[in-house]
């Protein structure tokens, strides 16, 4: 009997250790504003219902799967999301879809600067492009790729008169150092035929921001994501990273018709490098453990002055809750971790140095906001979002939240 025992332990083992075939879907829905219908916020101006659309924008969902846990990203070519709205559309999204994990990314585009009201108002087909989505699952497998890029850097500048803001760099001025990982997870078809990959870089979409003339565009990704479509057959979905001080070179571009363009050439700088790390010859995993961490922090409002003022009026509390730490595994060698905010650009190093997988994306702008999150040695130099008058968080927290995400993903990487 004894023994009996012993074996049947051992195929429970075995049989809670085997891995899952990776399964995924995805679905998109054009979230575009209508002129003269929708509002338009503005990053220097009054709102206004007169703009002009060079690019549409979208909202994307990823549902991916190990056929124990499934887990939804849900990117949205938007500037971002104040804290009433995000929890109000988490909460909806939560309700009335059936996932482990949803995690609500925004792009960051300077040119999808919409109207909260907007999104609210789509909460229901977005909760429907979800379920359409979890109801068209397919055998997939997946690989990761890393890939050095220097189109982006970083806009706050060593003078020796102390701190200078370089809003945009068109004749790359050597700036302190940048992120400069390209971070790609591309999923196929079992068959080996293109499905979707998801590009991750650290670098503000702002392009065709234009502080002054209403454009509604998702800025670089866009142009990336047509690229990807057209040339190598696969859908694209872009997840930004810690890119809370870095810009691309040709930052705010004007007037729009330039501004365009360059988009399109940055999206050309970005696409070949991937074209060529797609053709190398890769191991693809078909199967593999799904797991994840999630951390929540309640974190007092450190702003000051004008800042505290506006974050007051425009819903954030004392505490916030909207920080948020999502640590996710997809395999031995492949991880995410999403973050809440405006990173700056060295906590992707910080997360990639600390994580014992081959590969690490580090995304922010997810479930939530904290505003601009300046690493501590960047807090002592200042700038604009490192300095005590544009930051919601004293320093510290990053470092914070970016070690137990590390500290999560690998704790979880030994669970299989």
């Amino acid at each position: 009997m004894k023994n009996l025992l012993l074996i049947c332990s051992l195929v429970l083992t075995s049989f809670v250790s085997l891995a899952g075939q990776y399964q995924a879907s995805f679905a998109r829905l054009d979230i575009t504003p209508q002129p003269q219908k929708d509002s338009l916020l503005r990053l220097a101006g009054e709102p206004t219902k007169d703009y002009q659309i060079t690019d549409p924008l979208f909202a994307k969902i990823l549902l991916i799967s190990d056929s124990q846990q499934k887990i939804g990203i849900l990117s949205l070519d938007i500037l971002g999301l104040l804290p009433a709205e995000n929890e109000q559309l988490m909460t909806q999204l939560n309700a009335g879809t059936e996932l482990d994990l949803l995690i609500v990314n925004t792009t960051h585009t300077h040119s999808g600067f919409v109207d909260d009201h907007h999104i609210t108002k789509l909460t229901p087909q977005l909760i429907k492009l979800i379920n359409q989505a979890n109801s068209q699952f397919q055998p997939v497998q997946l690989a990761a790729y890393s890939i050095q890029v220097d189109e982006s850097y970083n806009r706050i500048q060593k003078t020796e008169n102390g701190i200078k803001m370089l809003w945009s760099n068109p004749k790359r001025i050597q700036s302190p150092a940048a992120n400069t990982d390209l971070n790609m997870i591309d999923i196929q078809h079992l068959s080996g035929q293109p499905f979707l990959s998801i590009v991750n870089y650290n670098a503000h979409p702002v392009v065709t921001m234009d502080r002054h003339q209403a454009v509604v565009s998702a800025d670089y990704p866009a142009y990336l994501a047509k690229r990807l479509k057209q040339e190598l057959k696969r859908e694209m979905m872009f997840l930004a990273g810690a890119a809370g001080d870095t810009n691309p070179y040709d930052a705010g571009t004007t007037p729009v018709t330039a501004a365009v363009e360059k988009a399109k050439d940055l999206a050309a700088q970005l696409f070949t490098p991937i074209k060529q790390a797609l053709v190398k010859p890769k191991t693809y995993q078909q199967s593999g453990h799904i797991d994840f961490v999630q951390h929540s922090y309640q974190l007092p409002l450190e702003a000051s002055g004008p800042t505290r003022t506006f974050l007051l009026d425009n819903g954030f509390a004392k505490p916030i809750n909207a920080a948020q730490v999502n640590a996710i595994r997809l395999s031995k060698d492949i991880a995410l971790a999403t973050f809440s905010g405006e990173f700056f650009s060295d906590f992707a190093n910080q997360l990639k140095n600390k994580s014992e997988y081959s590969h690490t994306l580090f995304v922010g702008y997810s479930n939530g906001s904290l505003g601009y999150v300046p690493t501590i040695e960047a807090s002592k130099l200042g700038g604009y979002g490192a300095g005590a008058d544009s930051i919601m968080v004293k320093p510290g927290i990053g470092e914070k939240m970016v070690s137990d995400a590390a500290d999560s993903l690998n704790q979880i990487r030994l669970k299989f």
